[in-house]
């Protein structure tokens, strides 16, 4: 049975449907050919990143506006430095 490291997962940002849902591709071990699209609002993707120590990679540029107005809508700011622990973001106060 393949078991994927703990730290080898990434979530790749795809789209921001209807204004405050993130559609993204959640892959195991590296391998694109594990992995699973998924929809869910952006405070559950970052705790969700944060609690599986996944990798959060931003969106290509066809997604990327749209997903910077969900981040700055939910006071959330997305580093350059994807930090795991946090699921590479922080809340603005």
């Amino acid at each position: 049975m393949f078991v994927p490291e703990q730290g080898n997962r990434s979530a790749r940002v795809l789209g921001v449907r209807r204004g405050r849902f993130v559609e993204f591709r959640f892959a195991l071990g590296g391998d694109d050919d594990l992995a699973v699209e998924l929809v869910m609002p952006l405070t559950q993707l970052l705790e969700f990143c944060r609690q599986q120590n996944v990798r959060l990679i931003p969106p290509d540029a066809p997604a990327a506006a749209a997903f910077a107005t969900l981040c700055r809508v939910e006071g959330v700011d997305i580093g350059r430095s994807q930090d795991p622990s946090t699921g590479g973001a922080s809340r603005e106060h």
